[in-house]
């Protein structure tokens, strides 16, 4: 949902430019690590990690304590370290090789697994449960024969190899967990249910029903199927939040004359490769007995496409034309059937469901109001491979209605560029592309407006009665009302200085604030600019990069808060009855907070966790009135200047001298609002400051 994308990028953009309240320039604390610090990290729980020759420590961010040190890590390398996403956990290699592998606890510096402790090497795949706190790893067998596979679960509570198998389930297509210890995994021909902590297999089922008597069969054969050509996971699991007790698996298929997966075995150790992917084979099943929910698999003669669950059940769409269709949860019947005889496949078989088809090729999906879709593409296959910004590019748009798959308008609207923007206002559905910006009529299809205004959701902001759209092209601020039919140019063109664009639009009390890496201006709601303020970059380049590492780890924090939100069934009934739907203030909510904090108490009871993120996560909440960025008045002769600048008035508050270091070792929580600073002229000392 484009919509939904949106929502988010604005807030993690506002959430970027800033951090808390300015304290004293002199450090809250400094800590005696080692002499030679050679990298350091803020985790997304605030520790900061810093490497050295004697071992990896983790210090206490508020009193600059030394938490633990791990000697067997000395000297790992920066490249090795990797977060797992929406723990807080990481993986990391000891020395300067990354031939193993281990499981790092941030809180305690527990070393909870090692890969080569465990049997496995040249790790190509892991899954974290969140829900259940363990961690499913796919690699080679260390010892043993070169092609053999293992699977290991570990419990990341204990740190325990809870089991392994060893080529069990062949190149899995996806995994998902469900319940509190149960997981799905989808290898080539089969669903399998496990018990997560045992290993015990609770159902295994063919993933076609034509092969449920032949399961024998399909064990011996799968062992021989060729490793696809890439390690995307095709295979898409399903939920719908209107139907929690059903998985349905969608699989695309290689052109063997519409067999299934399972069948396709045979044709593909005749091959030894896959072939252009035409069709899809939807199955559904019972999460809980793994029976067929329906008797035959559905294929859909399209190579996959978008997939979105309904209440009227799943819509499915063509990823190589326009067609679409409903198949029902209950018996997995194809709902909807037209008179169209025009087709615009590029396969060689027909359409044997006569879906509906919008006449282009489908490429998104939202909701609007009223149990209708929109339906996003391109007018034809080949404007799927033009640039965003290439003059020839042509999307369009239709609506159906879920209840019957009917087009609205008999041609598809038509609009330059990549739609990269939806919003439903009062007076029809607001919709912006890299070259324009429209608003289309939802009765006739045709547009109110067009104007030639690069749309960029990430410069776009909204109050309750106004959306703000900045023009890159031509520097202006924009407006339309809610339950307005016109654009109005607000502002005279913004021009910032150092040959930068605006980056980053934000409401504020005082007006629409506008800012890049160097540059900040407000305007006011009437389009007079109140200050517009330049802060020269540094001579040496390099030291904006931990700026902006600490921003992507924010919005890192940000975003893993955001998935279990999203992944609700609340957000989808809200997106249902309302388009304007704030997804920024519902995630605030004390529901959301209490769920995710029974999630960590489910997993282990981890109550400091649990409070350190609680704050966090409410600390990204909180709207900034400044901007962090960094400078140098003077290129190569005064010193370069972290500076805390006050978005309300353009003043600067407070700064902090980062020295003349050729390349300053440092790193930001912008998060918490702290500086963490590695002071060479002081024994190598590492500081904090907090603003």
């Amino acid at each position: 949902m484009l919509k939904v994308l949106f929502s988010i990028s604005v807030w993690i953009t506002g959430m970027l430019t800033g951090m808390d309240s300015f304290g004293q320039q002199t450090p809250l604390w400094t800590a005696d690590v080692d002499y030679n610090v050679n990298w350091m990290k803020v985790t997304p729980f605030g520790q900061v990690l810093a490497s050295t020759p004697k071992g990896l420590y983790c210090v206490d961010p508020e009193t600059g304590k030394i938490l633990w040190n791990i000697e067997d890590l000395k000297g790992c390398l920066e490249q090795n370290y990797n977060l797992i996403e929406g723990s807080r956990f990481f993986t990391i290699s000891p020395g300067n090789s990354n031939d193993v592998v281990e499981v790092v606890d941030m809180f305690d510096g527990k070393v909870l697994f090692n890969s080569y402790e465990a049997g496995i090497k040249e790790i190509t795949d892991q899954f974290y449960l969140r829900n259940q706190d363990k961690l499913l790893l796919f690699g080679k067998l260390r010892e043993g024969k070169k092609s053999s596979l293992l699977e290991v679960m570990v419990d990341l509570s204990t740190g325990k190899t809870l089991w392994s198998k060893e080529n069990t389930y062949r190149f899995v297509g996806n995994i998902e967990a469900v319940g509190t210890d149960e997981v799905l995994v989808v290898s080539p021909a089969f669903v399998t249910k496990i018990n997560a902590t045992t290993g015990a297999e609770i159902w295994k089922t063919p993933v076609d029903p034509l092969y449920a008597n032949s399961s024998s069969m399909l064990k011996k054969l799968e062992k021989f199927v060729p490793k696809p050509s890439t390690d995307e996971k095709q295979v898409k699991l399903i939920f719908s939040p209107y139907r929690p007790e059903i998985c349905i698996v969608a699989i695309p298929n290689t052109d063997v004359g519409g067999s299934s997966m399972a069948s396709s075995i045979f044709e593909k150790m005749k091959s030894g490769k896959d072939e252009d992917i035409v069709t899809s084979n939807f199955s559904a099943f019972n999460i809980n007995t793994g029976e067929y929910i329906w008797k035959d698999k559905v294929t859909i003669d399209h190579e996959m496409g978008v997939c979105f669950p309904t209440e009227n059940g799943l819509l499915v769409g063509s990823g190589n034309d326009g067609h679409f269709n409903m198949i029902t949860y209950d018996e997995g019947a194809i709902l909807f059937k037209t008179k169209f005889k025009l087709s615009f496949k590029k396969s060689n078989q027909p359409d044997k469901n006569n879906s509906p088809n919008f006449r282009g090729v489908l490429t998104n999906i939202s909701l609007l109001k009223g149990n209708q879709v929109l339906l996003q593409g391109v007018k034809d296959r080949s404007h799927l491979f033009y640039a965003s910004d290439n003059p020839k590019k042509i999307s369009i748009l239709n609506i159906t209605d879920i209840q019957n798959g009917s087009l609205s308008f008999d041609n598809s609207a038509e609009i330059r560029g990549t739609i990269n923007y939806i919003m439903e206002i009062d007076k029809g559905v607001l919709v912006g592309t890299e070259r324009s910006l429209a608003l289309l009529d939802p009765a006739s299809g045709n547009w109110i407006f067009e104007n030639d205004i690069k749309c960029d959701p990430s410069l776009v902001c909204a109050d309750d009665n106004n959306i703000y759209f900045f023009n890159t092209n031509d520097n202006r601020l924009y407006n339309i009302a809610f339950n307005a039919s016109a654009l109005t140019a607000i502002t005279d063109p913004v021009n910032f200085e150092g040959k930068e664009k605006v980056k980053r639009i934000e409401l504020i009390k005082e007006g629409i604030f506008l800012g890049s890496d160097q540059n900040m201006a407000l305007v006011d709601f009437d389009g007079k600019i109140k200050y517009q303020k330049y802060f020269s970059a540094p001579a040496n380049s390099t030291l904006v990069k931990a700026l902006l590492s600490a921003g992507m780890l924010a919005g890192a924090f940000a975003t893993t808060a955001i998935q279990g939100w999203v992944a609700t069934k609340e957000i989808n009934r809200s997106l249902h009855s309302d388009f304007k739907y704030n997804l920024k203030e519902s995630m605030g909510t004390d529901a959301f907070i209490g769920q995710s904090i029974q999630n960590f108490n489910n997993a282990g009871g981890m109550g400091k966790m649990v409070s350190i993120w609680n704050k966090r996560y409410k600390a990204t909440r909180q709207e900034k009135d400044y901007q962090v960025l960094i400078t140098q008045e003077v290129k190569n002769s005064t010193p370069v200047l972290l500076k805390k600048v006050n978005k309300s008035t353009g003043e600067t508050d407070a700064e902090v001298e980062l020295g003349k270091d050729r390349e300053p070792l440092y790193d930001l929580d912008l998060i918490e609002g702290r500086l963490y600073y590695i002071n060479f002229k002081k024994g190598n000392l590492m500081e904090c400051y907090k603003f």
